[in-house]
């Protein structure tokens, strides 16, 4: 992920893969250890652009990948400052 203005934060990741099929993925956001934020629970890309992100915030992000059957991964997480 990074940075790219405007208080933009552009996410990418590889395509998960899976037995039963991938058919998307669930993209939360947490500020400084508060509440997670949903931001988007059906993102079939591998890439995500935040636009609600402010600056001078450092975000985490965790994203799970959902498969056909309704299981989900394990998080995958990462910080952006």
């Amino acid at each position: 992920g990074e940075q790219v203005g405007g208080g933009e934060v552009d996410l990418t990741w590889d395509a998960s893969t899976d037995n039963v099929g991938v058919t998307g993925y669930t993209l939360e956001r947490s500020e400084a250890g508060a509440e997670w934020t949903m931001l988007d629970d059906a993102i079939t890309a591998t890439s995500y652009a935040d636009s609600t992100a402010e600056f001078d915030a450092t975000y985490t992000y965790r994203l799970s990948a959902k498969d056909a059957a309704g299981n989900f991964s394990d998080y995958v997480l990462v910080d952006i400052s």
